[in-house]
């Protein structure tokens, strides 16, 4: 639905101006966001579904007198589709167990992936699923996802999950 707008996280600040709160310090890179469906519970009480898109990286940024921040930025390239290696291949079987274990409990969430859209073979993909789903911080999902290589981002959290022993516990 419509223009896309960016969404980065906070390095500091909080997501609600208070006379107290430091300035709002962002990280460098942020994703591009469409509003996939629009609800409106109440009057002044709206809820979104949006999907996350393309990757940019912050030139510049400015708030002006209304306080919204606007921002001058570089679109990063989509990752490029890439096999993921032999042995990194547990980390899609892990995940592909997780996600059928969560759309079991979850049948009619919406917020899970459909099958038909399952890249289980692609190592951005794989990477990227994880780096939405495991309780990392705020910091490291940032730190993985503004990595250019999906291979890298997908080694780096098959570390994760293998320090967390997260693929070796059942997931039923």
């Amino acid at each position: 639905m419509g223009t896309p707008f960016g969404i980065v996280s906070l390095a500091e600040g909080s997501e609600v101006r208070t006379p107290t709160a430091p300035t709002e310090r962002f990280h460098p890179v942020g994703v591009l966001a469409h509003i996939a469906r629009l609800q409106m519970l109440q009057p002044g009480l709206l809820m979104l579904d949006c999907r996350g898109s393309q990757r940019f990286r912050i030139d510049s940024k400015q708030q002006p007198h209304f306080g919204l921040w606007t921002a001058d930025v570089t679109l990063i390239a989509e990752d490029a589709a890439s096999p993921i290696p032999p042995d990194l291949q547990h980390s899609a079987k892990s995940l592909d167990q997780l996600i059928q274990t969560l759309h079991a409990k979850n049948a009619n969430s919406g917020w899970l992936p459909q099958p038909e859209t399952y890249q289980l073979n692609d190592c951005a993909w794989v990477a990227n699923r994880w780096c939405e789903l495991l309780p990392l911080s705020v910091l490291d999902k940032h730190n993985l996802m503004a990595l250019e290589s999906p291979l890298l981002r997908l080694e780096l959290v098959a570390d994760i999950l293998a320090q967390t022993h997260f693929s070796d516990t059942p997931l039923h």
